[in-house]
């Protein structure tokens, strides 16, 4: 049935007013919308507001996303955006004006919906099936010490009572971290000594390649 003869109509959704077309409303021409708007509707008179509006009792901002679908010539943009519970009551809503057009891409979406969410899903199980499987490579890596010397040089300049203090207690301090004295050398002078201290320590390694993992610290 044909539209009324003025295009130009407001709608009161629920208190929110929404100003169109007859045309665009008619888009699907068998819904139940476009019959309510009809020249003769089967629904009878619709009921008004204070302002002779057209009053329809449903969800304002659904009714906004139907009529973006509509204004659009029946396609549904941005339902990306759009939550599980809202795509539920659009869906509900667009069964209930008989918008078979609007129920399918509704439809359509959800089931994307679906298949997004089961990529997504296999892809965080991939990354943390590989996450734990480093993790065990890592605790499995086998690790050994061997022992290294370490060295370290000291001279101690006898001639000079400061640099002397300084000296023995650079050595003193030698001692305390594990250096024992493993050769006292004369310097030709006569004035001073060098010291070559040396200390048993380790190299963390991996046995099957052989590289070092973590040196010894060496001395200063």
């Amino acid at each position: 049935e044909a539209p009324v003869a003025n295009d130009m109509l407001e709608i009161n959704v629920s208190g929110r007013i929404f100003t169109t077309r007859f045309s665009t409303l008619c888009f699907e021409k068998d819904s139940m919308i476009a019959k309510l708007f009809a020249k003769e509707s089967p629904f009878g008179v619709m009921p008004t507001d204070a302002h002779k509006r057209p009053f329809i009792e449903r969800d304002s901002d659904v009714f906004a996303l139907i009529m973006d679908y509509l204004r659009r010539g029946g396609r549904f943009v941005g339902v990306s955006g759009l939550s599980v519970d809202t795509l539920a009551k659009l869906r509900d809503d667009a069964e209930y004006f008989g918008l078979a057009g609007l129920v399918k891409a509704v439809d359509d979406a959800e089931a994307a919906r679906r298949v997004a969410l089961k990529k997504a899903d296999k892809k965080r199980l991939a990354e943390t099936i590989a996450a734990e499987q480093r993790r065990i490579e890592a605790d499995a890596l086998v690790k050994a010490r061997r022992p290294v010397m370490q060295y370290s040089y000291f001279t101690l300049r006898i001639s000079d009572g400061d640099k002397l203090l300084e000296d023995i207690e650079k050595i003193a301090k030698a001692t305390a971290e594990g250096f024992r004295i493993a050769h006292k050398i004369p310097a030709p002078s006569g004035q001073a000594f060098m010291f070559i201290m040396e200390r048993e320590t380790t190299d963390e390694f991996d046995v099957t390649t052989g590289e070092i993992i973590e040196r010894a610290e060496e001395s200063d």
